[in-house]
């Protein structure tokens, strides 16, 4: 099955129900039960239908995409696919050298979990040990001395700037 969004550009999802023979919940653990709105109001209307509704969110303040998607299949569920701007997420420099505002440092094991868990961030080190770790929420790096015990702030890597302090509670393992 395929669904193409109306939003330019579309985003398409492709997708295949399987049946494996494993009983899931229909729900996502939500001890409250559904409350559905009545009436339901579906927007766009027709321009010739007469009635009139007021839409929240007004059009103007829509900064995201939702869908329901009701399959041909008695056995599965309808849907629902909220899309939402894009997160601003900051992949690691893959440029040589790296990071162009400490041309000395290079590539060390990655140690310290990224938030969600899942990947580790990627790391360097400089001659001196200093330890830069990647923050892809900012594109910035978070810098320590090289016990990794004392955060130095965070840090422009292409200018060397710094865009934050110093935070003592901050730490990474050596």
């Amino acid at each position: 099955y395929t669904f193409t969004t109306e939003e330019e550009p579309g985003i398409t999802l492709i997708w295949t129900p399987d049946s494996a023979g494993v009983s899931v919940p229909a729900n996502t653990g939500n001890p409250n039960p559904v409350r559905i709105p009545n009436p339901v109001v579906v927007d766009p209307l027709p321009e010739d239908s007469g009635i009139e509704a007021t839409t929240s969110p007004a059009p103007e303040e829509k900064n995201f995409a939702d869908y329901i998607l009701i399959l041909p299949l008695s056995d599965i569920p309808p849907i629902y696919v909220y899309l939402n701007a894009d997160h601003k997420y900051y992949t690691p420099p893959k440029e040589n050298p790296p990071l162009p505002a400490y041309p000395d440092a290079k590539k060390a094991q990655a140690k310290t979990p990224l938030k969600g868990g899942g990947k580790l961030r990627n790391r360097w080190k400089d001659s001196k040990g200093k330890i830069y770790e990647w923050d892809s929420r900012h594109g910035t790096v978070e810098i320590y001395d090289r016990s990794g015990r004392n955060h130095l702030g965070e840090f422009d890597p292409i200018t060397g700037e710094q865009t934050k302090p110093a935070d003592p509670t901050r730490k990474v393992e050596k």
